[in-house]
């Protein structure tokens, strides 16, 4: 069981990430740097779950660090930035993701990170109510860009579904490993 600082910085982890997401909304708004504001906070949805369930300073600190360096720099208009948003999306991919995915092994091993990726998958294709209500930028915009209105990720209610599938996910595989680690024989001592 996590215990309360575990749980406050966790927390503390998905409100800036909802903070970095809702940031869309203030100018400038070039679509590279919306993209790395958004992407910023999904990698702090993703570092905090893993960081909840299983624990991790290190990863959860440069998560962390990048998430804010890229939302920050998001905010100045200047034409290197066009960068951003694909180095944005490389630490979304790499201290994210990868990191989700190392945890779930650290879980259960094999079983663990295949029953991850699966819940994963498959929650995120579930069909699901419309959250169009929850859209922070209008949806002339979204389709300008080309992005569809229904099923955008600059919306707040789906970074907070994406934050309770990832706990979600994350803790049937802890669940699952522990099943799983109870089961099995003692190993012999090493000599």
């Amino acid at each position: 069981m996590a215990g309360l600082g575990t749980i406050l910085k966790s927390a503390s982890g998905v409100a800036a990430g909802l903070i970095f997401l809702v940031s869309v909304v203030f100018p400038p708004y070039e679509p590279h740097l919306l993209l790395a504001r958004a992407t910023a906070g999904y990698t702090m949805a993703a570092v905090s779950a893993a960081y909840l369930v299983a624990g991790g300073r290190v990863a959860f600190a440069v998560g962390a660090a990048a998430s804010s360096a890229a939302f920050a720099l998001s905010f100045i208009d200047v034409d290197v930035n066009m960068l951003l948003a694909p180095l944005s999306l490389f630490a979304y991919i790499a201290l994210g993701w990868l990191y989700l995915l190392y945890v779930a092994w650290r879980l259960g091993r094999l079983p663990g990170l295949v029953l991850f990726f699966s819940l994963q998958i498959t929650l995120s294709v579930l069909p699901g109510p419309s959250l169009q209500f929850a859209n922070l930028l209008p949806s002339r915009w979204l389709i300008l860009w080309g992005d569809r209105p229904e099923f955008t990720y600059f919306n707040w209610a789906r970074y907070l579904t994406y934050c309770a599938t990832t706990y979600l996910a994350l803790y049937i595989t802890k669940l699952i490993g522990a099943a799983q680690r109870r089961g099995q024989p003692a190993r012999p001592p090493r000599h």
